[in-house]
């Protein structure tokens, strides 16, 4: 694993790898990744998306299955998303079968990754397709993952807890390279562990170098 990105995960990135080699041979499963903002559950998600694979990032704007009608999105043509989004505005409390239903047809085709990103975010409804969905996908060729703040009540859990100080301090030097060590200590203590953090931090740099 030589993605700077994942330096100290890589008990996630096999457990996560796992779970990809097991839908290859039809096995579903659902997976949260969960951990505080920072400490790269997207970065971690986005090992899992390629061919077969759609995304959702979620926001707290609360309109209607606005997660789940992404991923339908990705996967159907125009006039068939049209038509689905069009039932489950009209029968909303059958709405989470009806998309379970349209994935699982989907499934039926080829394996399907479905990521949310930021789960906690998800509006109602969509909460609503992911719990029934969870409850199907161990029949099912779907890997099923989200990330979110807290652990997911069914299914594998991938915790990301900040990274100690030795492995923050390695990941500082891939990014920032060599730093006086005052330098170096100041960073750690802004990033607290989280490598998305130091990763902006070295964008904002890099911008404000370019700017100099």
């Amino acid at each position: 694993m030589h993605d700077s990105r994942l330096v100290g995960r890589e008990r996630a990135v096999s457990a996560l790898d796992d779970l990809i080699a097991g839908l290859a041979r039809g096995n579903g499963a659902t997976a949260g990744i969960s951990g505080a903002a920072g400490t790269g559950r997207t970065v971690l998600l986005s090992r899992v998306l390629g061919a077969g694979s759609a995304l959702a990032s979620c926001v707290p704007d609360g309109i209607p299955f606005g997660a789940v009608t992404q991923l339908a999105a990705a996967l159907l043509p125009p006039a068939e998303f049209g038509e689905l989004v069009g039932v489950c505005l009209e029968d909303r409390d059958g709405a989470a079968g009806r998309l379970c239903d349209t994935f699982a047809a989907l499934a039926g085709e080829r394996a399907l990754v479905l990521a949310v990103d930021d789960l906690q975010w998800a509006d109602e409804w969509s909460l609503r397709w992911f719990a029934e969905m969870t409850g199907r996908v161990g029949e099912l060729p779907v890997l099923l993952v989200a990330t979110t703040y807290e652990p997911l009540a069914r299914g594998h859990r991938i915790p990301l807890a900040p990274l100690p100080p030795v492995e923050m301090a390695t990941l500082v030097r891939q990014v920032l390279g060599e730093l006086p060590p005052s330098v170096e200590a100041a960073v750690l203590d802004v990033a607290r562990g989280r490598p998305a953090v130091l990763r902006e931090l070295a964008e904002r740099w890099a911008v404000a170098g370019r700017r100099a």
